[in-house]
């Protein structure tokens, strides 16, 4: 973990080849996303018809991508440079798509190779 703008992310309750030093809270972030009319519309046909909703799937991934950098950016902030125990819950608020992320913010090193590894 040599950058320290990089935070490492686990959805475990470790992190491989690294040692967890000190517990520095739970980090959350969510966001919000409503689709467009247009959105809706295009997608119409395919809820109708069934088969994957290509917009509907994007407006998911970057809803995902969005709340995990800022859960990113609170950890960063925190003196964090990993997060363990990570969870991502997409839900929908009424007609818009909420996505709440959370997990531990943890300061980790990395650990020595085991000499017994290669035995």
């Amino acid at each position: 973990m040599s950058d320290a703008s990089h935070v490492a992310l686990s959805t475990t309750p470790t992190l491989p080849g690294h040692e967890v030093v000190a517990h520095l809270g739970v980090v959350a972030a969510s966001t919000v996303l409503a689709p467009t009319t247009w959105l809706e519309a295009r997608s119409l046909g395919r809820t109708v018809l069934g088969g994957r909703v290509r917009a509907h799937v994007d407006l998911t991934d970057a809803a995902i991508v969005d709340a995990v950098e800022r859960l990113r950016a609170d950890a960063r902030a925190s003196g964090a440079n990993a997060v363990v125990g990570l969870s991502v819950e997409p839900t929908q608020l009424r007609h818009c798509l909420l996505v709440i992320v959370s997990g531990t913010a943890v300061s980790v090193t990395e650990t020595a190779p085991r000499a017994d590894a290669d035995a």
